[in-house]
């Protein structure tokens, strides 16, 4: 939250950066291993379950954008086109996000600070099957008249952002799912997967990333 918040950047297991936010003791990614994390719960268990050649992501919390710059690779691997479209009120300022190892481990430090400069609102071609729009909004704010196929809910913990994971949200991104569409988090809250059963998604429990026993996965239709 830039301006606001006191960012600290931290080595998490795996290597790979996470960022730690001392006024909400709160960190960005898992400090089991940030890239891991995402691997597993936005890739593995959530884009790599679709099969389609063009896929429409959401992803509420651009963050640190490692999650846009994993599946950006993961079209590029897979030879798919992938609309991203990302929300983000509170972006990471230069001197925060160019401290990032991300771009570095994965080889796209390019790609990853293109990202991090794209103008808001606009569409950036990153490559011919890949294109990023980052709204600077909130969920509750965003309005629009697309429709996606999967979407990233990786914003911060219940505990620390109530108001994101509770049931009007959850019913707002059902409504924005394609037909067979799916939900995917690193969250495991009986309490959430209860809001999203009362939201409409079909929920599938599935095996957390480490230490995570369990992670939830929704789907509409």
């Amino acid at each position: 939250m830039e301006g606001q918040i006191d960012h600290q950047i931290i080595v998490s297991a795996d290597g790979s950066h996470t960022i730690y936010l001392p006024l909400l003791d709160e960190t960005y990614h898992s400090s089991h291993g940030a890239i891991a994390e995402s691997r597993y719960v936005y890739l593995q268990h959530g884009l790599q379950t679709l099969d389609l050649k063009h896929l429409k992501v959401l992803e509420i919390g651009f963050g640190t954008g490692l999650n846009a710059l994993l599946t950006y690779q993961y079209a590029q691997a897979h030879n798919i086109s992938i609309d991203y479209e990302t929300l983000e009120p509170y972006r990471l300022a230069e001197g925060v996000f160019s401290q990032l190892n991300y771009g570095s481990i994965l080889g796209d430090e390019s790609i990853f600070r293109a990202m991090h400069l794209a103008a808001a609102n606009s569409k950036i071609e990153l490559s011919s099957n890949f294109n990023i729009c980052i709204r600077p909004a909130t969920i509750q704010e965003f309005e629009t008249s697309q429709t996606y196929d999967i979407i990233y809910f990786d914003a911060f913990a219940p505990s620390k952002q109530p108001e994101i994971w509770e049931i009007p949200v959850l019913k707002k991104l059902f409504s924005l799912l394609n037909t067979s569409g799916i939900l995917v988090t690193y969250c495991a809250s009986g309490q959430f997967r209860r809001n999203l059963i009362a939201a409409g998604f079909a929920v599938e429990v599935l095996e957390g990333p480490p230490p995570k026993k369990q992670m939830f996965r929704g789907r509409k239709g």
